[in-house]
């Protein structure tokens, strides 16, 4: 018998994924990056900052925006730090075209996760 490895449920509120997709990872800016914004704006940021939703699933990454792309037009990601924070740049191609799409501000760890999770699955 061989041993599996058993996710925990993960929750991805307010985003559809279709009948039988593993979602694999739900990330969002981090707290510490935004701050600010929340001061500024006395909390009303966060309706924005729960938008901002990247999730990755075993066929694709979805926003909530319903923007998606398919893990098979990805051609790479990259890990990339900024000071504290850090970032996940999607290469892929997008309708014939090259396209870049920047996921972050995120934590340094859940940047280099997600960034691993789409390598490994590419």
């Amino acid at each position: 018998m061989t041993k599996e490895t058993v996710r925990p449920p993960v929750k991805t509120r307010g985003i559809k994924v279709q009948e039988g997709e593993s979602v694999l990872l739900v990330t969002r800016p981090t707290i510490v990056a935004v701050w600010p914004k929340f001061l500024l704006t006395l909390g009303l940021y966060g309706f924005w900052h729960r938008r901002n939703t990247w999730v990755l699933t075993g066929k694709g990454i979805i926003t909530r925006s319903e923007h998606s792309i398919p893990l098979r037009s990805v051609n790479d990601a990259v890990y990339q730090r900024k000071g504290l924070f850090a970032y996940c740049e999607i290469a892929s191609v997008r309708r014939g075209r090259p396209d870049v799409r920047r996921v972050g501000p995120l934590s340094i760890w859940r940047a280099h996760q997600f960034a691993q999770e789409i390598l490994a699955r590419t």
